[in-house]
C-alpha cells in the first residue's frame, strides 16, 4: 500500500457542503477542489506510469522467454514486430501477479490493443491478439507481486 498526506485539492476528492468535514477546522466552511490534476496528483500519476524510456525498452522474439527482474509495482517495457500476419500469445510466467498492456506502436496513446490483469488469481497474464507483419507493438507489462526478482518471465509465440 502507498499513500501519501491528504491533498484536498486532490482530483479524487468529492467537495463537502459545511458542516460535513470537522477536523481542519478551516474545512468546516465545506471543502471545494479546485479542479483538475493537483501538483501532488501529478508527481503520483509520473510514479505509477512512468514514461517511457526507449533505451530501456526490450525486443521480445518468439519462443524465447525473457526474465522479469522486477520487484513489486515495477514495470517493463517489451517491443514486438511480428514476421507474419497471424494470431499471437502473450504469457508470464513463474510465481507473480502482473498487469499486461498490449499497444500499436511504440508509443502507447490512449487504449490498449489488449489487456490483462491477472492479480489475485493463481493464473499468469496472457494475451491472444491477431497482429499485422511488418507493424510495431509495445507490451507494457507491471509486476504487481513477485516473491523475488527473476522468478518470473514473459514469453510470446
Amino acid at each position: 500500500m502507498q499513500g501519501s498526506s491528504w491533498d484536498p485539492n486532490s482530483i479524487m476528492h468529492y467537495p463537502f457542503e459545511a458542516g460535513l468535514i470537522v477536523q481542519p477546522k478551516k474545512y468546516g466552511k465545506g471543502l471545494h477542489p479546485k479542479g483538475g490534476l493537483s501538483a501532488r496528483d501529478r508527481k503520483w500519476a509520473k510514479a505509477f506510469y512512468p514514461a517511457l524510456k526507449p533505451q530501456a525498452i526490450k525486443t521480445l522474439k518468439p519462443f524465447k522467454a525473457s526474465s522479469l527482474y522486477l520487484g513489486s509495482g515495477q514495470q517493463a517495457d517489451f517491443r514486438f514486430q511480428p514476421i507474419e500476419t497471424r494470431d499471437y500469445e502473450f504469457r508470464t510466467f513463474g510465481d507473480a501477479d502482473a498487469l499486461m498492456a498490449l499497444f500499436r506502436q511504440a508509443s502507447p496513446k490512449g487504449k490498449p490493443l489488449a489487456l490483462e490483469d491477472d492479480g489475485g488469481t493463481d493464473d499468469n497474464a496472457h494475451l491472444k491478439v491477431h497482429l499485422d507483419a511488418g507493424k510495431e507493438y509495445l507490451l507494457r507489462l507491471r509486476l504487481r507481486y513477485a516473491k523475488k526478482p527473476g522468478q518470473a518471465a514473459v514469453m510470446v509465440w
